[in-house]
C-alpha cells in the first residue's frame, strides 16, 4: 500500500501546465495497485498572468515551454511576476511586480477550480482525498478556509509561495487545524526557512515539500519541531536537476535519488517523512521503486509509504 501525499490534478485547460498529464484518467492509470492519493490543483491559471509578460504571447515559448532556448533571449528580462497584495478590502488583489498593473480583484479565482477538483474526487471515495490550494492573502485566507471546511470533506491545504511571489511568513496565520503542505525551494520566496518561521506561531501541522531542497539547517529544524514534517518528492527529478534543485554544497554528494533520502534520514526521524510523487512532474511508480530500494527495514519503508500519512492526515 502507498499513500501519495503530494500529487496534482487539473480541472481546466485555463492556463494550466501539463493538462493532459494531469487529467483524471491519466492520473489514476499512473498508480500501482492498492494506492491512495492526496490531490491538489496545479494553480498556474491565467488569472495570475500579466498581459505584458512575453511568455503570454511569445509563440516560441508557448510551443516549446523552454526557458533556456528562448530564441530572443528576453524571457528572464521581460517576465512579469504577479503577486497577491493585501489591501483594505476583503477581496483578492493580484498585481504585477514589474509594471504595477492590477491584474485581478475579486473572489479568490482558485475557488472555482478547487470546487471542480472536489467534485472529481467524489467519484473515487477512499482513494482520492482533496487538498485545497490557498493563495497567500491575509484578506481572503480565513474566509476561504471557513468556506471549504463548512461545505466539503477536505484533508488539508497547499501553499505555493513562488506562485504568489510571497513568503508564507507574510501570513498572520492560517486558521485551521488541518495539515498544510508548503512548497519549498531555494528561491526568494520559497526558501524553507520562511515556512519554518511560520510554523513557530501556527499550532497545526506544516509539511515542507521537496525535502527542503536538502538545506541542512532546515532538515534539522524539521526534526526538532513537533509540528513539522516533510516529503522527499520527486527524488528522481530532484536528482536529475540537482544543479539548481538542491541547495549547495550538499548537491555534490548526491549521486543517486536514493542519496536524497539517505541525506534526509541523517537529519530527520523516519516518523516525519511522508511519501509523495509530485505527479505529474514526478512519477508514483518511479518514486515507489526508489523507496523500496532504500537500505532500511520493511517497517521503516511502511512508515514512509503510508503509516506516517495515516497519522498526519487522519485517514
Amino acid at each position: 500500500m502507498i499513500i501519495d501525499t503530494h500529487s496534482h490534478l487539473n480541472t481546466s485547460t485555463n492556463g494550466f501546465y501539463f493538462f493532459n498529464g494531469l487529467s483524471i484518467s491519466n492520473f489514476v492509470s499512473s498508480y500501482p495497485d492498492d494506492y491512495k492519493a492526496i490531490v491538489c490543483l496545479n494553480p498556474k491559471i491565467s488569472e495570475f498572468s500579466c498581459p505584458n509578460d512575453c511568455t503570454q504571447h511569445c509563440g516560441y515559448y508557448s510551443k516549446n515551454f523552454n526557458v533556456e532556448k528562448c530564441k530572443k533571449g528576453c524571457l528572464y528580462e521581460n517576465i512579469h511576476p504577479v503577486s497577491t497584495v493585501d489591501s483594505s478590502s476583503n477581496s483578492l488583489t493580484l498585481q504585477c511586480l514589474k509594471c504595477g498593473t492590477i491584474i485581478y480583484k475579486g473572489e479568490d479565482p482558485l475557488r472555482k477550480y478547487n470546487i471542480a477538483l472536489l467534485k472529481q474526487t467524489t467519484n473515487f471515495p477512499n482513494t482520492l482525498y482533496p487538498m485545497i490550494y490557498l493563495n497567500i492573502s491575509n484578506n481572503t485566507i480565513a474566509n476561504e478556509i471557513q468556506f471549504y471546511e463548512k461545505n466539503y470533506p477536505i484533508v488539508g491545504y497547499k501553499i505555493h509561495p513562488q506562485t504568489n511571489y510571497r513568503s508564507i511568513d507574510d501570513l498572520d496565520d492560517i486558521p485551521t487545524e488541518l495539515p498544510i503542505l508548503v512548497h519549498t525551494g531555494i528561491g526568494k520566496y520559497d526558501h524553507p526557512k520562511f515556512a519554518i518561521e511560520f510554523s513557530k506561531r501556527h499550532k497545526g501541522i506544516v509539511i515542507l515539500a521537496h525535502a527542503c531542497r536538502l538545506d541542512i539547517d532546515s532538515l534539522k529544524a524539521v526534526n526538532d519541531s513537533p509540528n513539522l514534517y516533510l516529503d522527499v518528492c520527486p527524488s528522481h527529478m530532484l536528482f536529475n536537476s540537482k544543479d539548481f534543485a538542491i541547495a549547495a554544497p550538499i548537491r555534490e554528494s548526491i549521486q543517486s535519488p536514493q542519496d536524497i533520502y539517505k541525506t534526509v534520514l541523517k537529519y530527520v526521524s523516519i516518523d516525519k517523512i511522508l511519501f509523495g510523487s509530485d505527479y505529474a512532474w514526478g512519477l508514483p511508480k518511479a518514486e515507489l521503486a526508489i523507496v523500496q530500494s532504500l537500505p532500511i527495514s520493511d517497517k521503516d519503508k511502511e512508515k514512509i509509504l503510508y503509516r506516517n500519512a495515516i497519522n498526519v492526515y487522519k485517514l
